[in-house]
């Protein structure tokens, strides 16, 4: 429930292309425009864990601040201690380390 309090109005995420029809690995039909879904990944769920997807540091920024607020509201804490940040660079040229910050922390 505290996703959705964080997200409800979110476009923010990773886009995927999708169909449930056909093989998997046969890319040509995620061309056509007729069967093929798509739908933004922004949040994958683990036993008590949260991973956030976002295309940018901006965009990851953004997400950290509804998860952290909803949190807030819900009376659960983010432990500052166990956030990690991580970045996968499209090219390794000119790649640094993604600072997120927690409020004015």
């Amino acid at each position: 429930m505290m996703l959705q309090v964080a997200f409800h109005d979110c476009s923010i995420g990773v886009p995927i292309q999708f169909r449930t029809d056909g093989s998997v690995f046969n890319l040509r039909r995620l061309q056509s425009q007729t069967k093929s879904q798509s739908q933004i990944i922004r949040d994958l769920l683990f036993a008590d864990d949260c991973a956030l997807l976002a295309d940018s540091k901006a965009e990851a920024q953004e997400l950290f601040e509804r998860f952290s607020g909803a949190a807030r509201r819900f009376g659960i804490s983010v432990s500052l201690k166990k956030t990690e940040v991580m970045l996968q660079p499209a090219s390794r040229l000119n790649q640094t380390a993604p600072k997120i910050m927690a409020g004015s922390v």
